[in-house]
């Protein structure tokens, strides 16, 4: 049996180099089905993100590709076993995310009374971010200075949106920053 494939950047397909790809199977151990995967094999990806795996096909019910590698987000691939074929060979291509920071800091620079607002949100999050939910964060009063940073794909543009209420002024803002791969990135909005 034979699996190989190409690991590639999510943004712009360069090949990504030194990733750890582990071959797991779940099938029959000792006459019980087993629904642990069990790993067969790691590997390490080449200088154009090639890996390949040879193995004796056994009992698996399930096959998976687990990839690694230090700033890039992890990623499990199940692979359908009716696709590996005795004689044939099983070609996949994973498309492997790098990490990126984004900091945002937020506060009231001029204050002028409790009912200073602040809404601010991320508009185009297609990713679960951990510290805000990609949730609209609304704020009130004079004393409001908080930071949070999100953990996103790199290379990907943030568009956020701020909208600000006092009471002599309004300010609606629409923008967007790039989020460079392996890098962080600050945002202040001082209102």
């Amino acid at each position: 049996m034979e699996i190989e494939g190409r690991v590639v950047e999510s943004s712009g397909n360069t090949p990504v180099a030194g990733a750890r790809v582990t071959l797991l199977t779940q099938g029959l151990k000792d006459g019980t089905f087993s629904s642990a995967f069990v790993p067969v094999n790691t590997v390490v990806t080449s200088a154009s993100g090639n890996f390949n795996f040879e193995f004796e096909r056994g009992n698996s019910g399930a096959y998976k590709l687990e990839i690694r590698k230090d700033l890039y987000f992890e990623k499990d691939i199940e692979i359908n076993p009716d696709l590996v074929q005795i004689g044939a060979t099983y070609t996949t291509t994973v498309s492997f995310s790098p990490k990126a920071w984004l900091v945002a800091r937020l506060f009231n620079e001029l204050p002028q009374n409790e009912n200073d607002l602040l809404e601010f949100s991320y508009t185009n999050a297609s990713f679960s971010c951990e510290c805000c939910n990609s949730s609209p964060l609304s704020l009130v009063g004079t004393q409001i200075d908080t930071t949070f940073t999100c953990l996103l794909p790199g290379g990907y543009e943030m568009n956020y949106l701020v909208n600000v209420s006092k009471d002599t002024s309004d300010l609606f803002l629409i923008d967007a920053i790039l989020c460079p791969k392996f890098d962080t990135t600050y945002i202040n909005v001082g209102y």
